[in-house]
This record gives structure tokens, C-alpha cells and sequence, in this order.
């Protein structure tokens, strides 16, 4: 119970790091009272990390890939610099598990934190990005994709 519990906090609070936005009616909240709600959102998350650089969660202990994905993205779309220690090690983790992972919805997040983890458009994490979003391509089975996708991908052939 307490897992599912701690589950459904995670997913709320990464939800809420993400968008940045409140939901709701009447008085919205001072500007304050949403960035001190940020504040300890990301202290949060920045606590739960593990020692590797991963967030674990024991409902979600087959996707850490995704969840560490997320997880980092949170922290850079509420102002963790990039070059932070806590970015760092979860970049080091996503490039990981992302090579060996088949869970579409995890290549998925690890495309979006790498992404976001460069400076510019292009960078270092270009090739591992690329090659990612082949295998989701490999994936695609008329239209419809399911919860895994190919674990290696026919390389492109240069012209």
C-alpha cells in the first residue's frame, strides 16, 4: 500500500514539475506559493536519487530507465542547471539503459531528457538520440505500436 502510495506522489509531483501549472478554481496561487511548491518538488527529486544517478520507484522497479528519464527532466524544465551533479549521473544512467532497453514509452522519455540535456539542437547525445527514435520507428507495426520495440535497428545505408 505504502508503494503505490509513494507511486502515485511521484507521478503527481512529476506532473506538476513538468507543466509548471496549477489546476483548479477560485484564487489561483501567488507566484510564491508556486515557486516554493517548485522549490520543494525538485528538492524532492533531487533527494530521492540514488547513489548511480537512477530514481527507483517499487512500483515501477522494470522501468528505470523511464522513470530516471523523467525524473531528469523534471529537474531541468524547473531550473537544475544541465552540468548539475544530479544531471549528470542521470545522464550517465539514461545513455545506459537506454542502449539495451525495448520499452517504447522509456526510449521515449530518454529521447525527450537527452534532448533537453544539450546546449544546442545538436550535440553530443545526437547518435544515441538518432538511433533511438530508429528503433521506435522499427516499432511502428501498421500504425500501432506496443510496449516494446526492437532492440537493434537496420542502420541506415549511406547515399
Amino acid at each position: 500500500m505504502m508503494a503505490i502510495r509513494k507511486s502515485i506522489g511521484l507521478i503527481g509531483l512529476f506532473m506538476f514539475c513538468l507543466t509548471g501549472r496549477t489546476l483548479g478554481q477560485g484564487n489561483p496561487p501567488a507566484d510564491q506559493a508556486i515557486a516554493d511548491a517548485i522549490s520543494r518538488g525538485v528538492d524532492f527529486l533531487k533527494g530521492e536519487q540514488a547513489n548511480r544517478g537512477e530514481w527507483n520507484d517499487p512500483a515501477q522497479n522494470q522501468h528505470p530507465l523511464g522513470m530516471t528519464a523523467l525524473a531528469g527532466l523534471a529537474l531541468l524544465e524547473n531550473g537544475v542547471a544541465r552540468d548539475a551533479r544530479e544531471i549528470s549521473k542521470a545522464r550517465e544512467i539514461v545513455t545506459t539503459l537506454a542502449r539495451e532497453s525495448d520499452q517504447t514509452y522509456d526510449l521515449a522519455l530518454a529521447i525527450l531528457f537527452l534532448a533537453r540535456c544539450q546546449q544546442t539542437r545538436t550535440g553530443d547525445a545526437d547518435a544515441l538520440i538518432q538511433t533511438l527514435g530508429r528503433r521506435l520507428g522499427q516499432g511502428d507495426h501498421d500504425g500501432i505500436w506496443d510496449y516494446s520495440v526492437p532492440r537493434s535497428v537496420d542502420e541506415p545505408t549511406p547515399s
